[in-house]
């Protein structure tokens, strides 16, 4: 059986999660300036940041798992991993810029397990699994599955550019 690797993010103080490193686009520092705001989303949906003349979606990771806000000094660039769906595109979403309070790296798990503990119904969806490196246990996020959450909410790159149309529109 093939090994597979993780990128480990810190996604508030005391909490970190595994990547699948196969799912890994870039990783990357966002400039708030640059993320395009769409009104009348999820707070956890930053906007929209042109990433290499696409846009893509910004995501405060902590907050959509439920464990509050990333803080981020004035003037300070974010901290983010963009993701992307197994099949490279899902329903319309090409990645997703996840942002993150430290990156922390790659590694090879010694071995992986099933979560056995009673989890939120939204997490048990988005974390089934425990990579455990260093003695330490590290939920894996499933990121296709935060693809899919993301397409139930109607988040698409169609939104996005639909609502930035919109808006500027109104503003000439």
């Amino acid at each position: 059986m093939a090994s597979v690797d993780y990128f480990k993010v810190r996604v508030s103080a005391d909490a970190s999660v595994a990547l699948p490193l196969s799912h890994v686009q870039t990783v990357m520092q966002i400039d708030p300036q640059l993320v395009c705001p769409i009104p009348g989303l999820d707070a956890s949906l930053l906007g929209t940041v042109n990433r290499e003349g696409e846009l893509t979606w910004v995501l405060d990771l902590s907050h959509f798992l439920g464990l509050g806000f990333v803080l981020h000094p004035p003037g300070q660039r974010m901290a983010a991993i963009a993701l992307a769906a197994s099949d490279g595109k899902a329903s319309g979403q090409g990645a997703i810029a996840c942002i993150v309070t430290a990156l922390e790296g790659v590694f090879s798990p010694l071995h992986v397990q099933p979560i056995d503990r009673k989890l939120k119904p939204r997490l048990r969806e988005l974390l089934k699994q425990i990579a455990y490196h260093d003695r330490t246990g590290i939920a894996i996020l499933e990121p296709d599955r935060l693809f899919e959450m993301i397409c139930e909410r109607g988040w698409t790159t169609e939104t996005a550019v639909a609502s930035t149309a919109r808006r500027g529109s109104r503003l000439s």
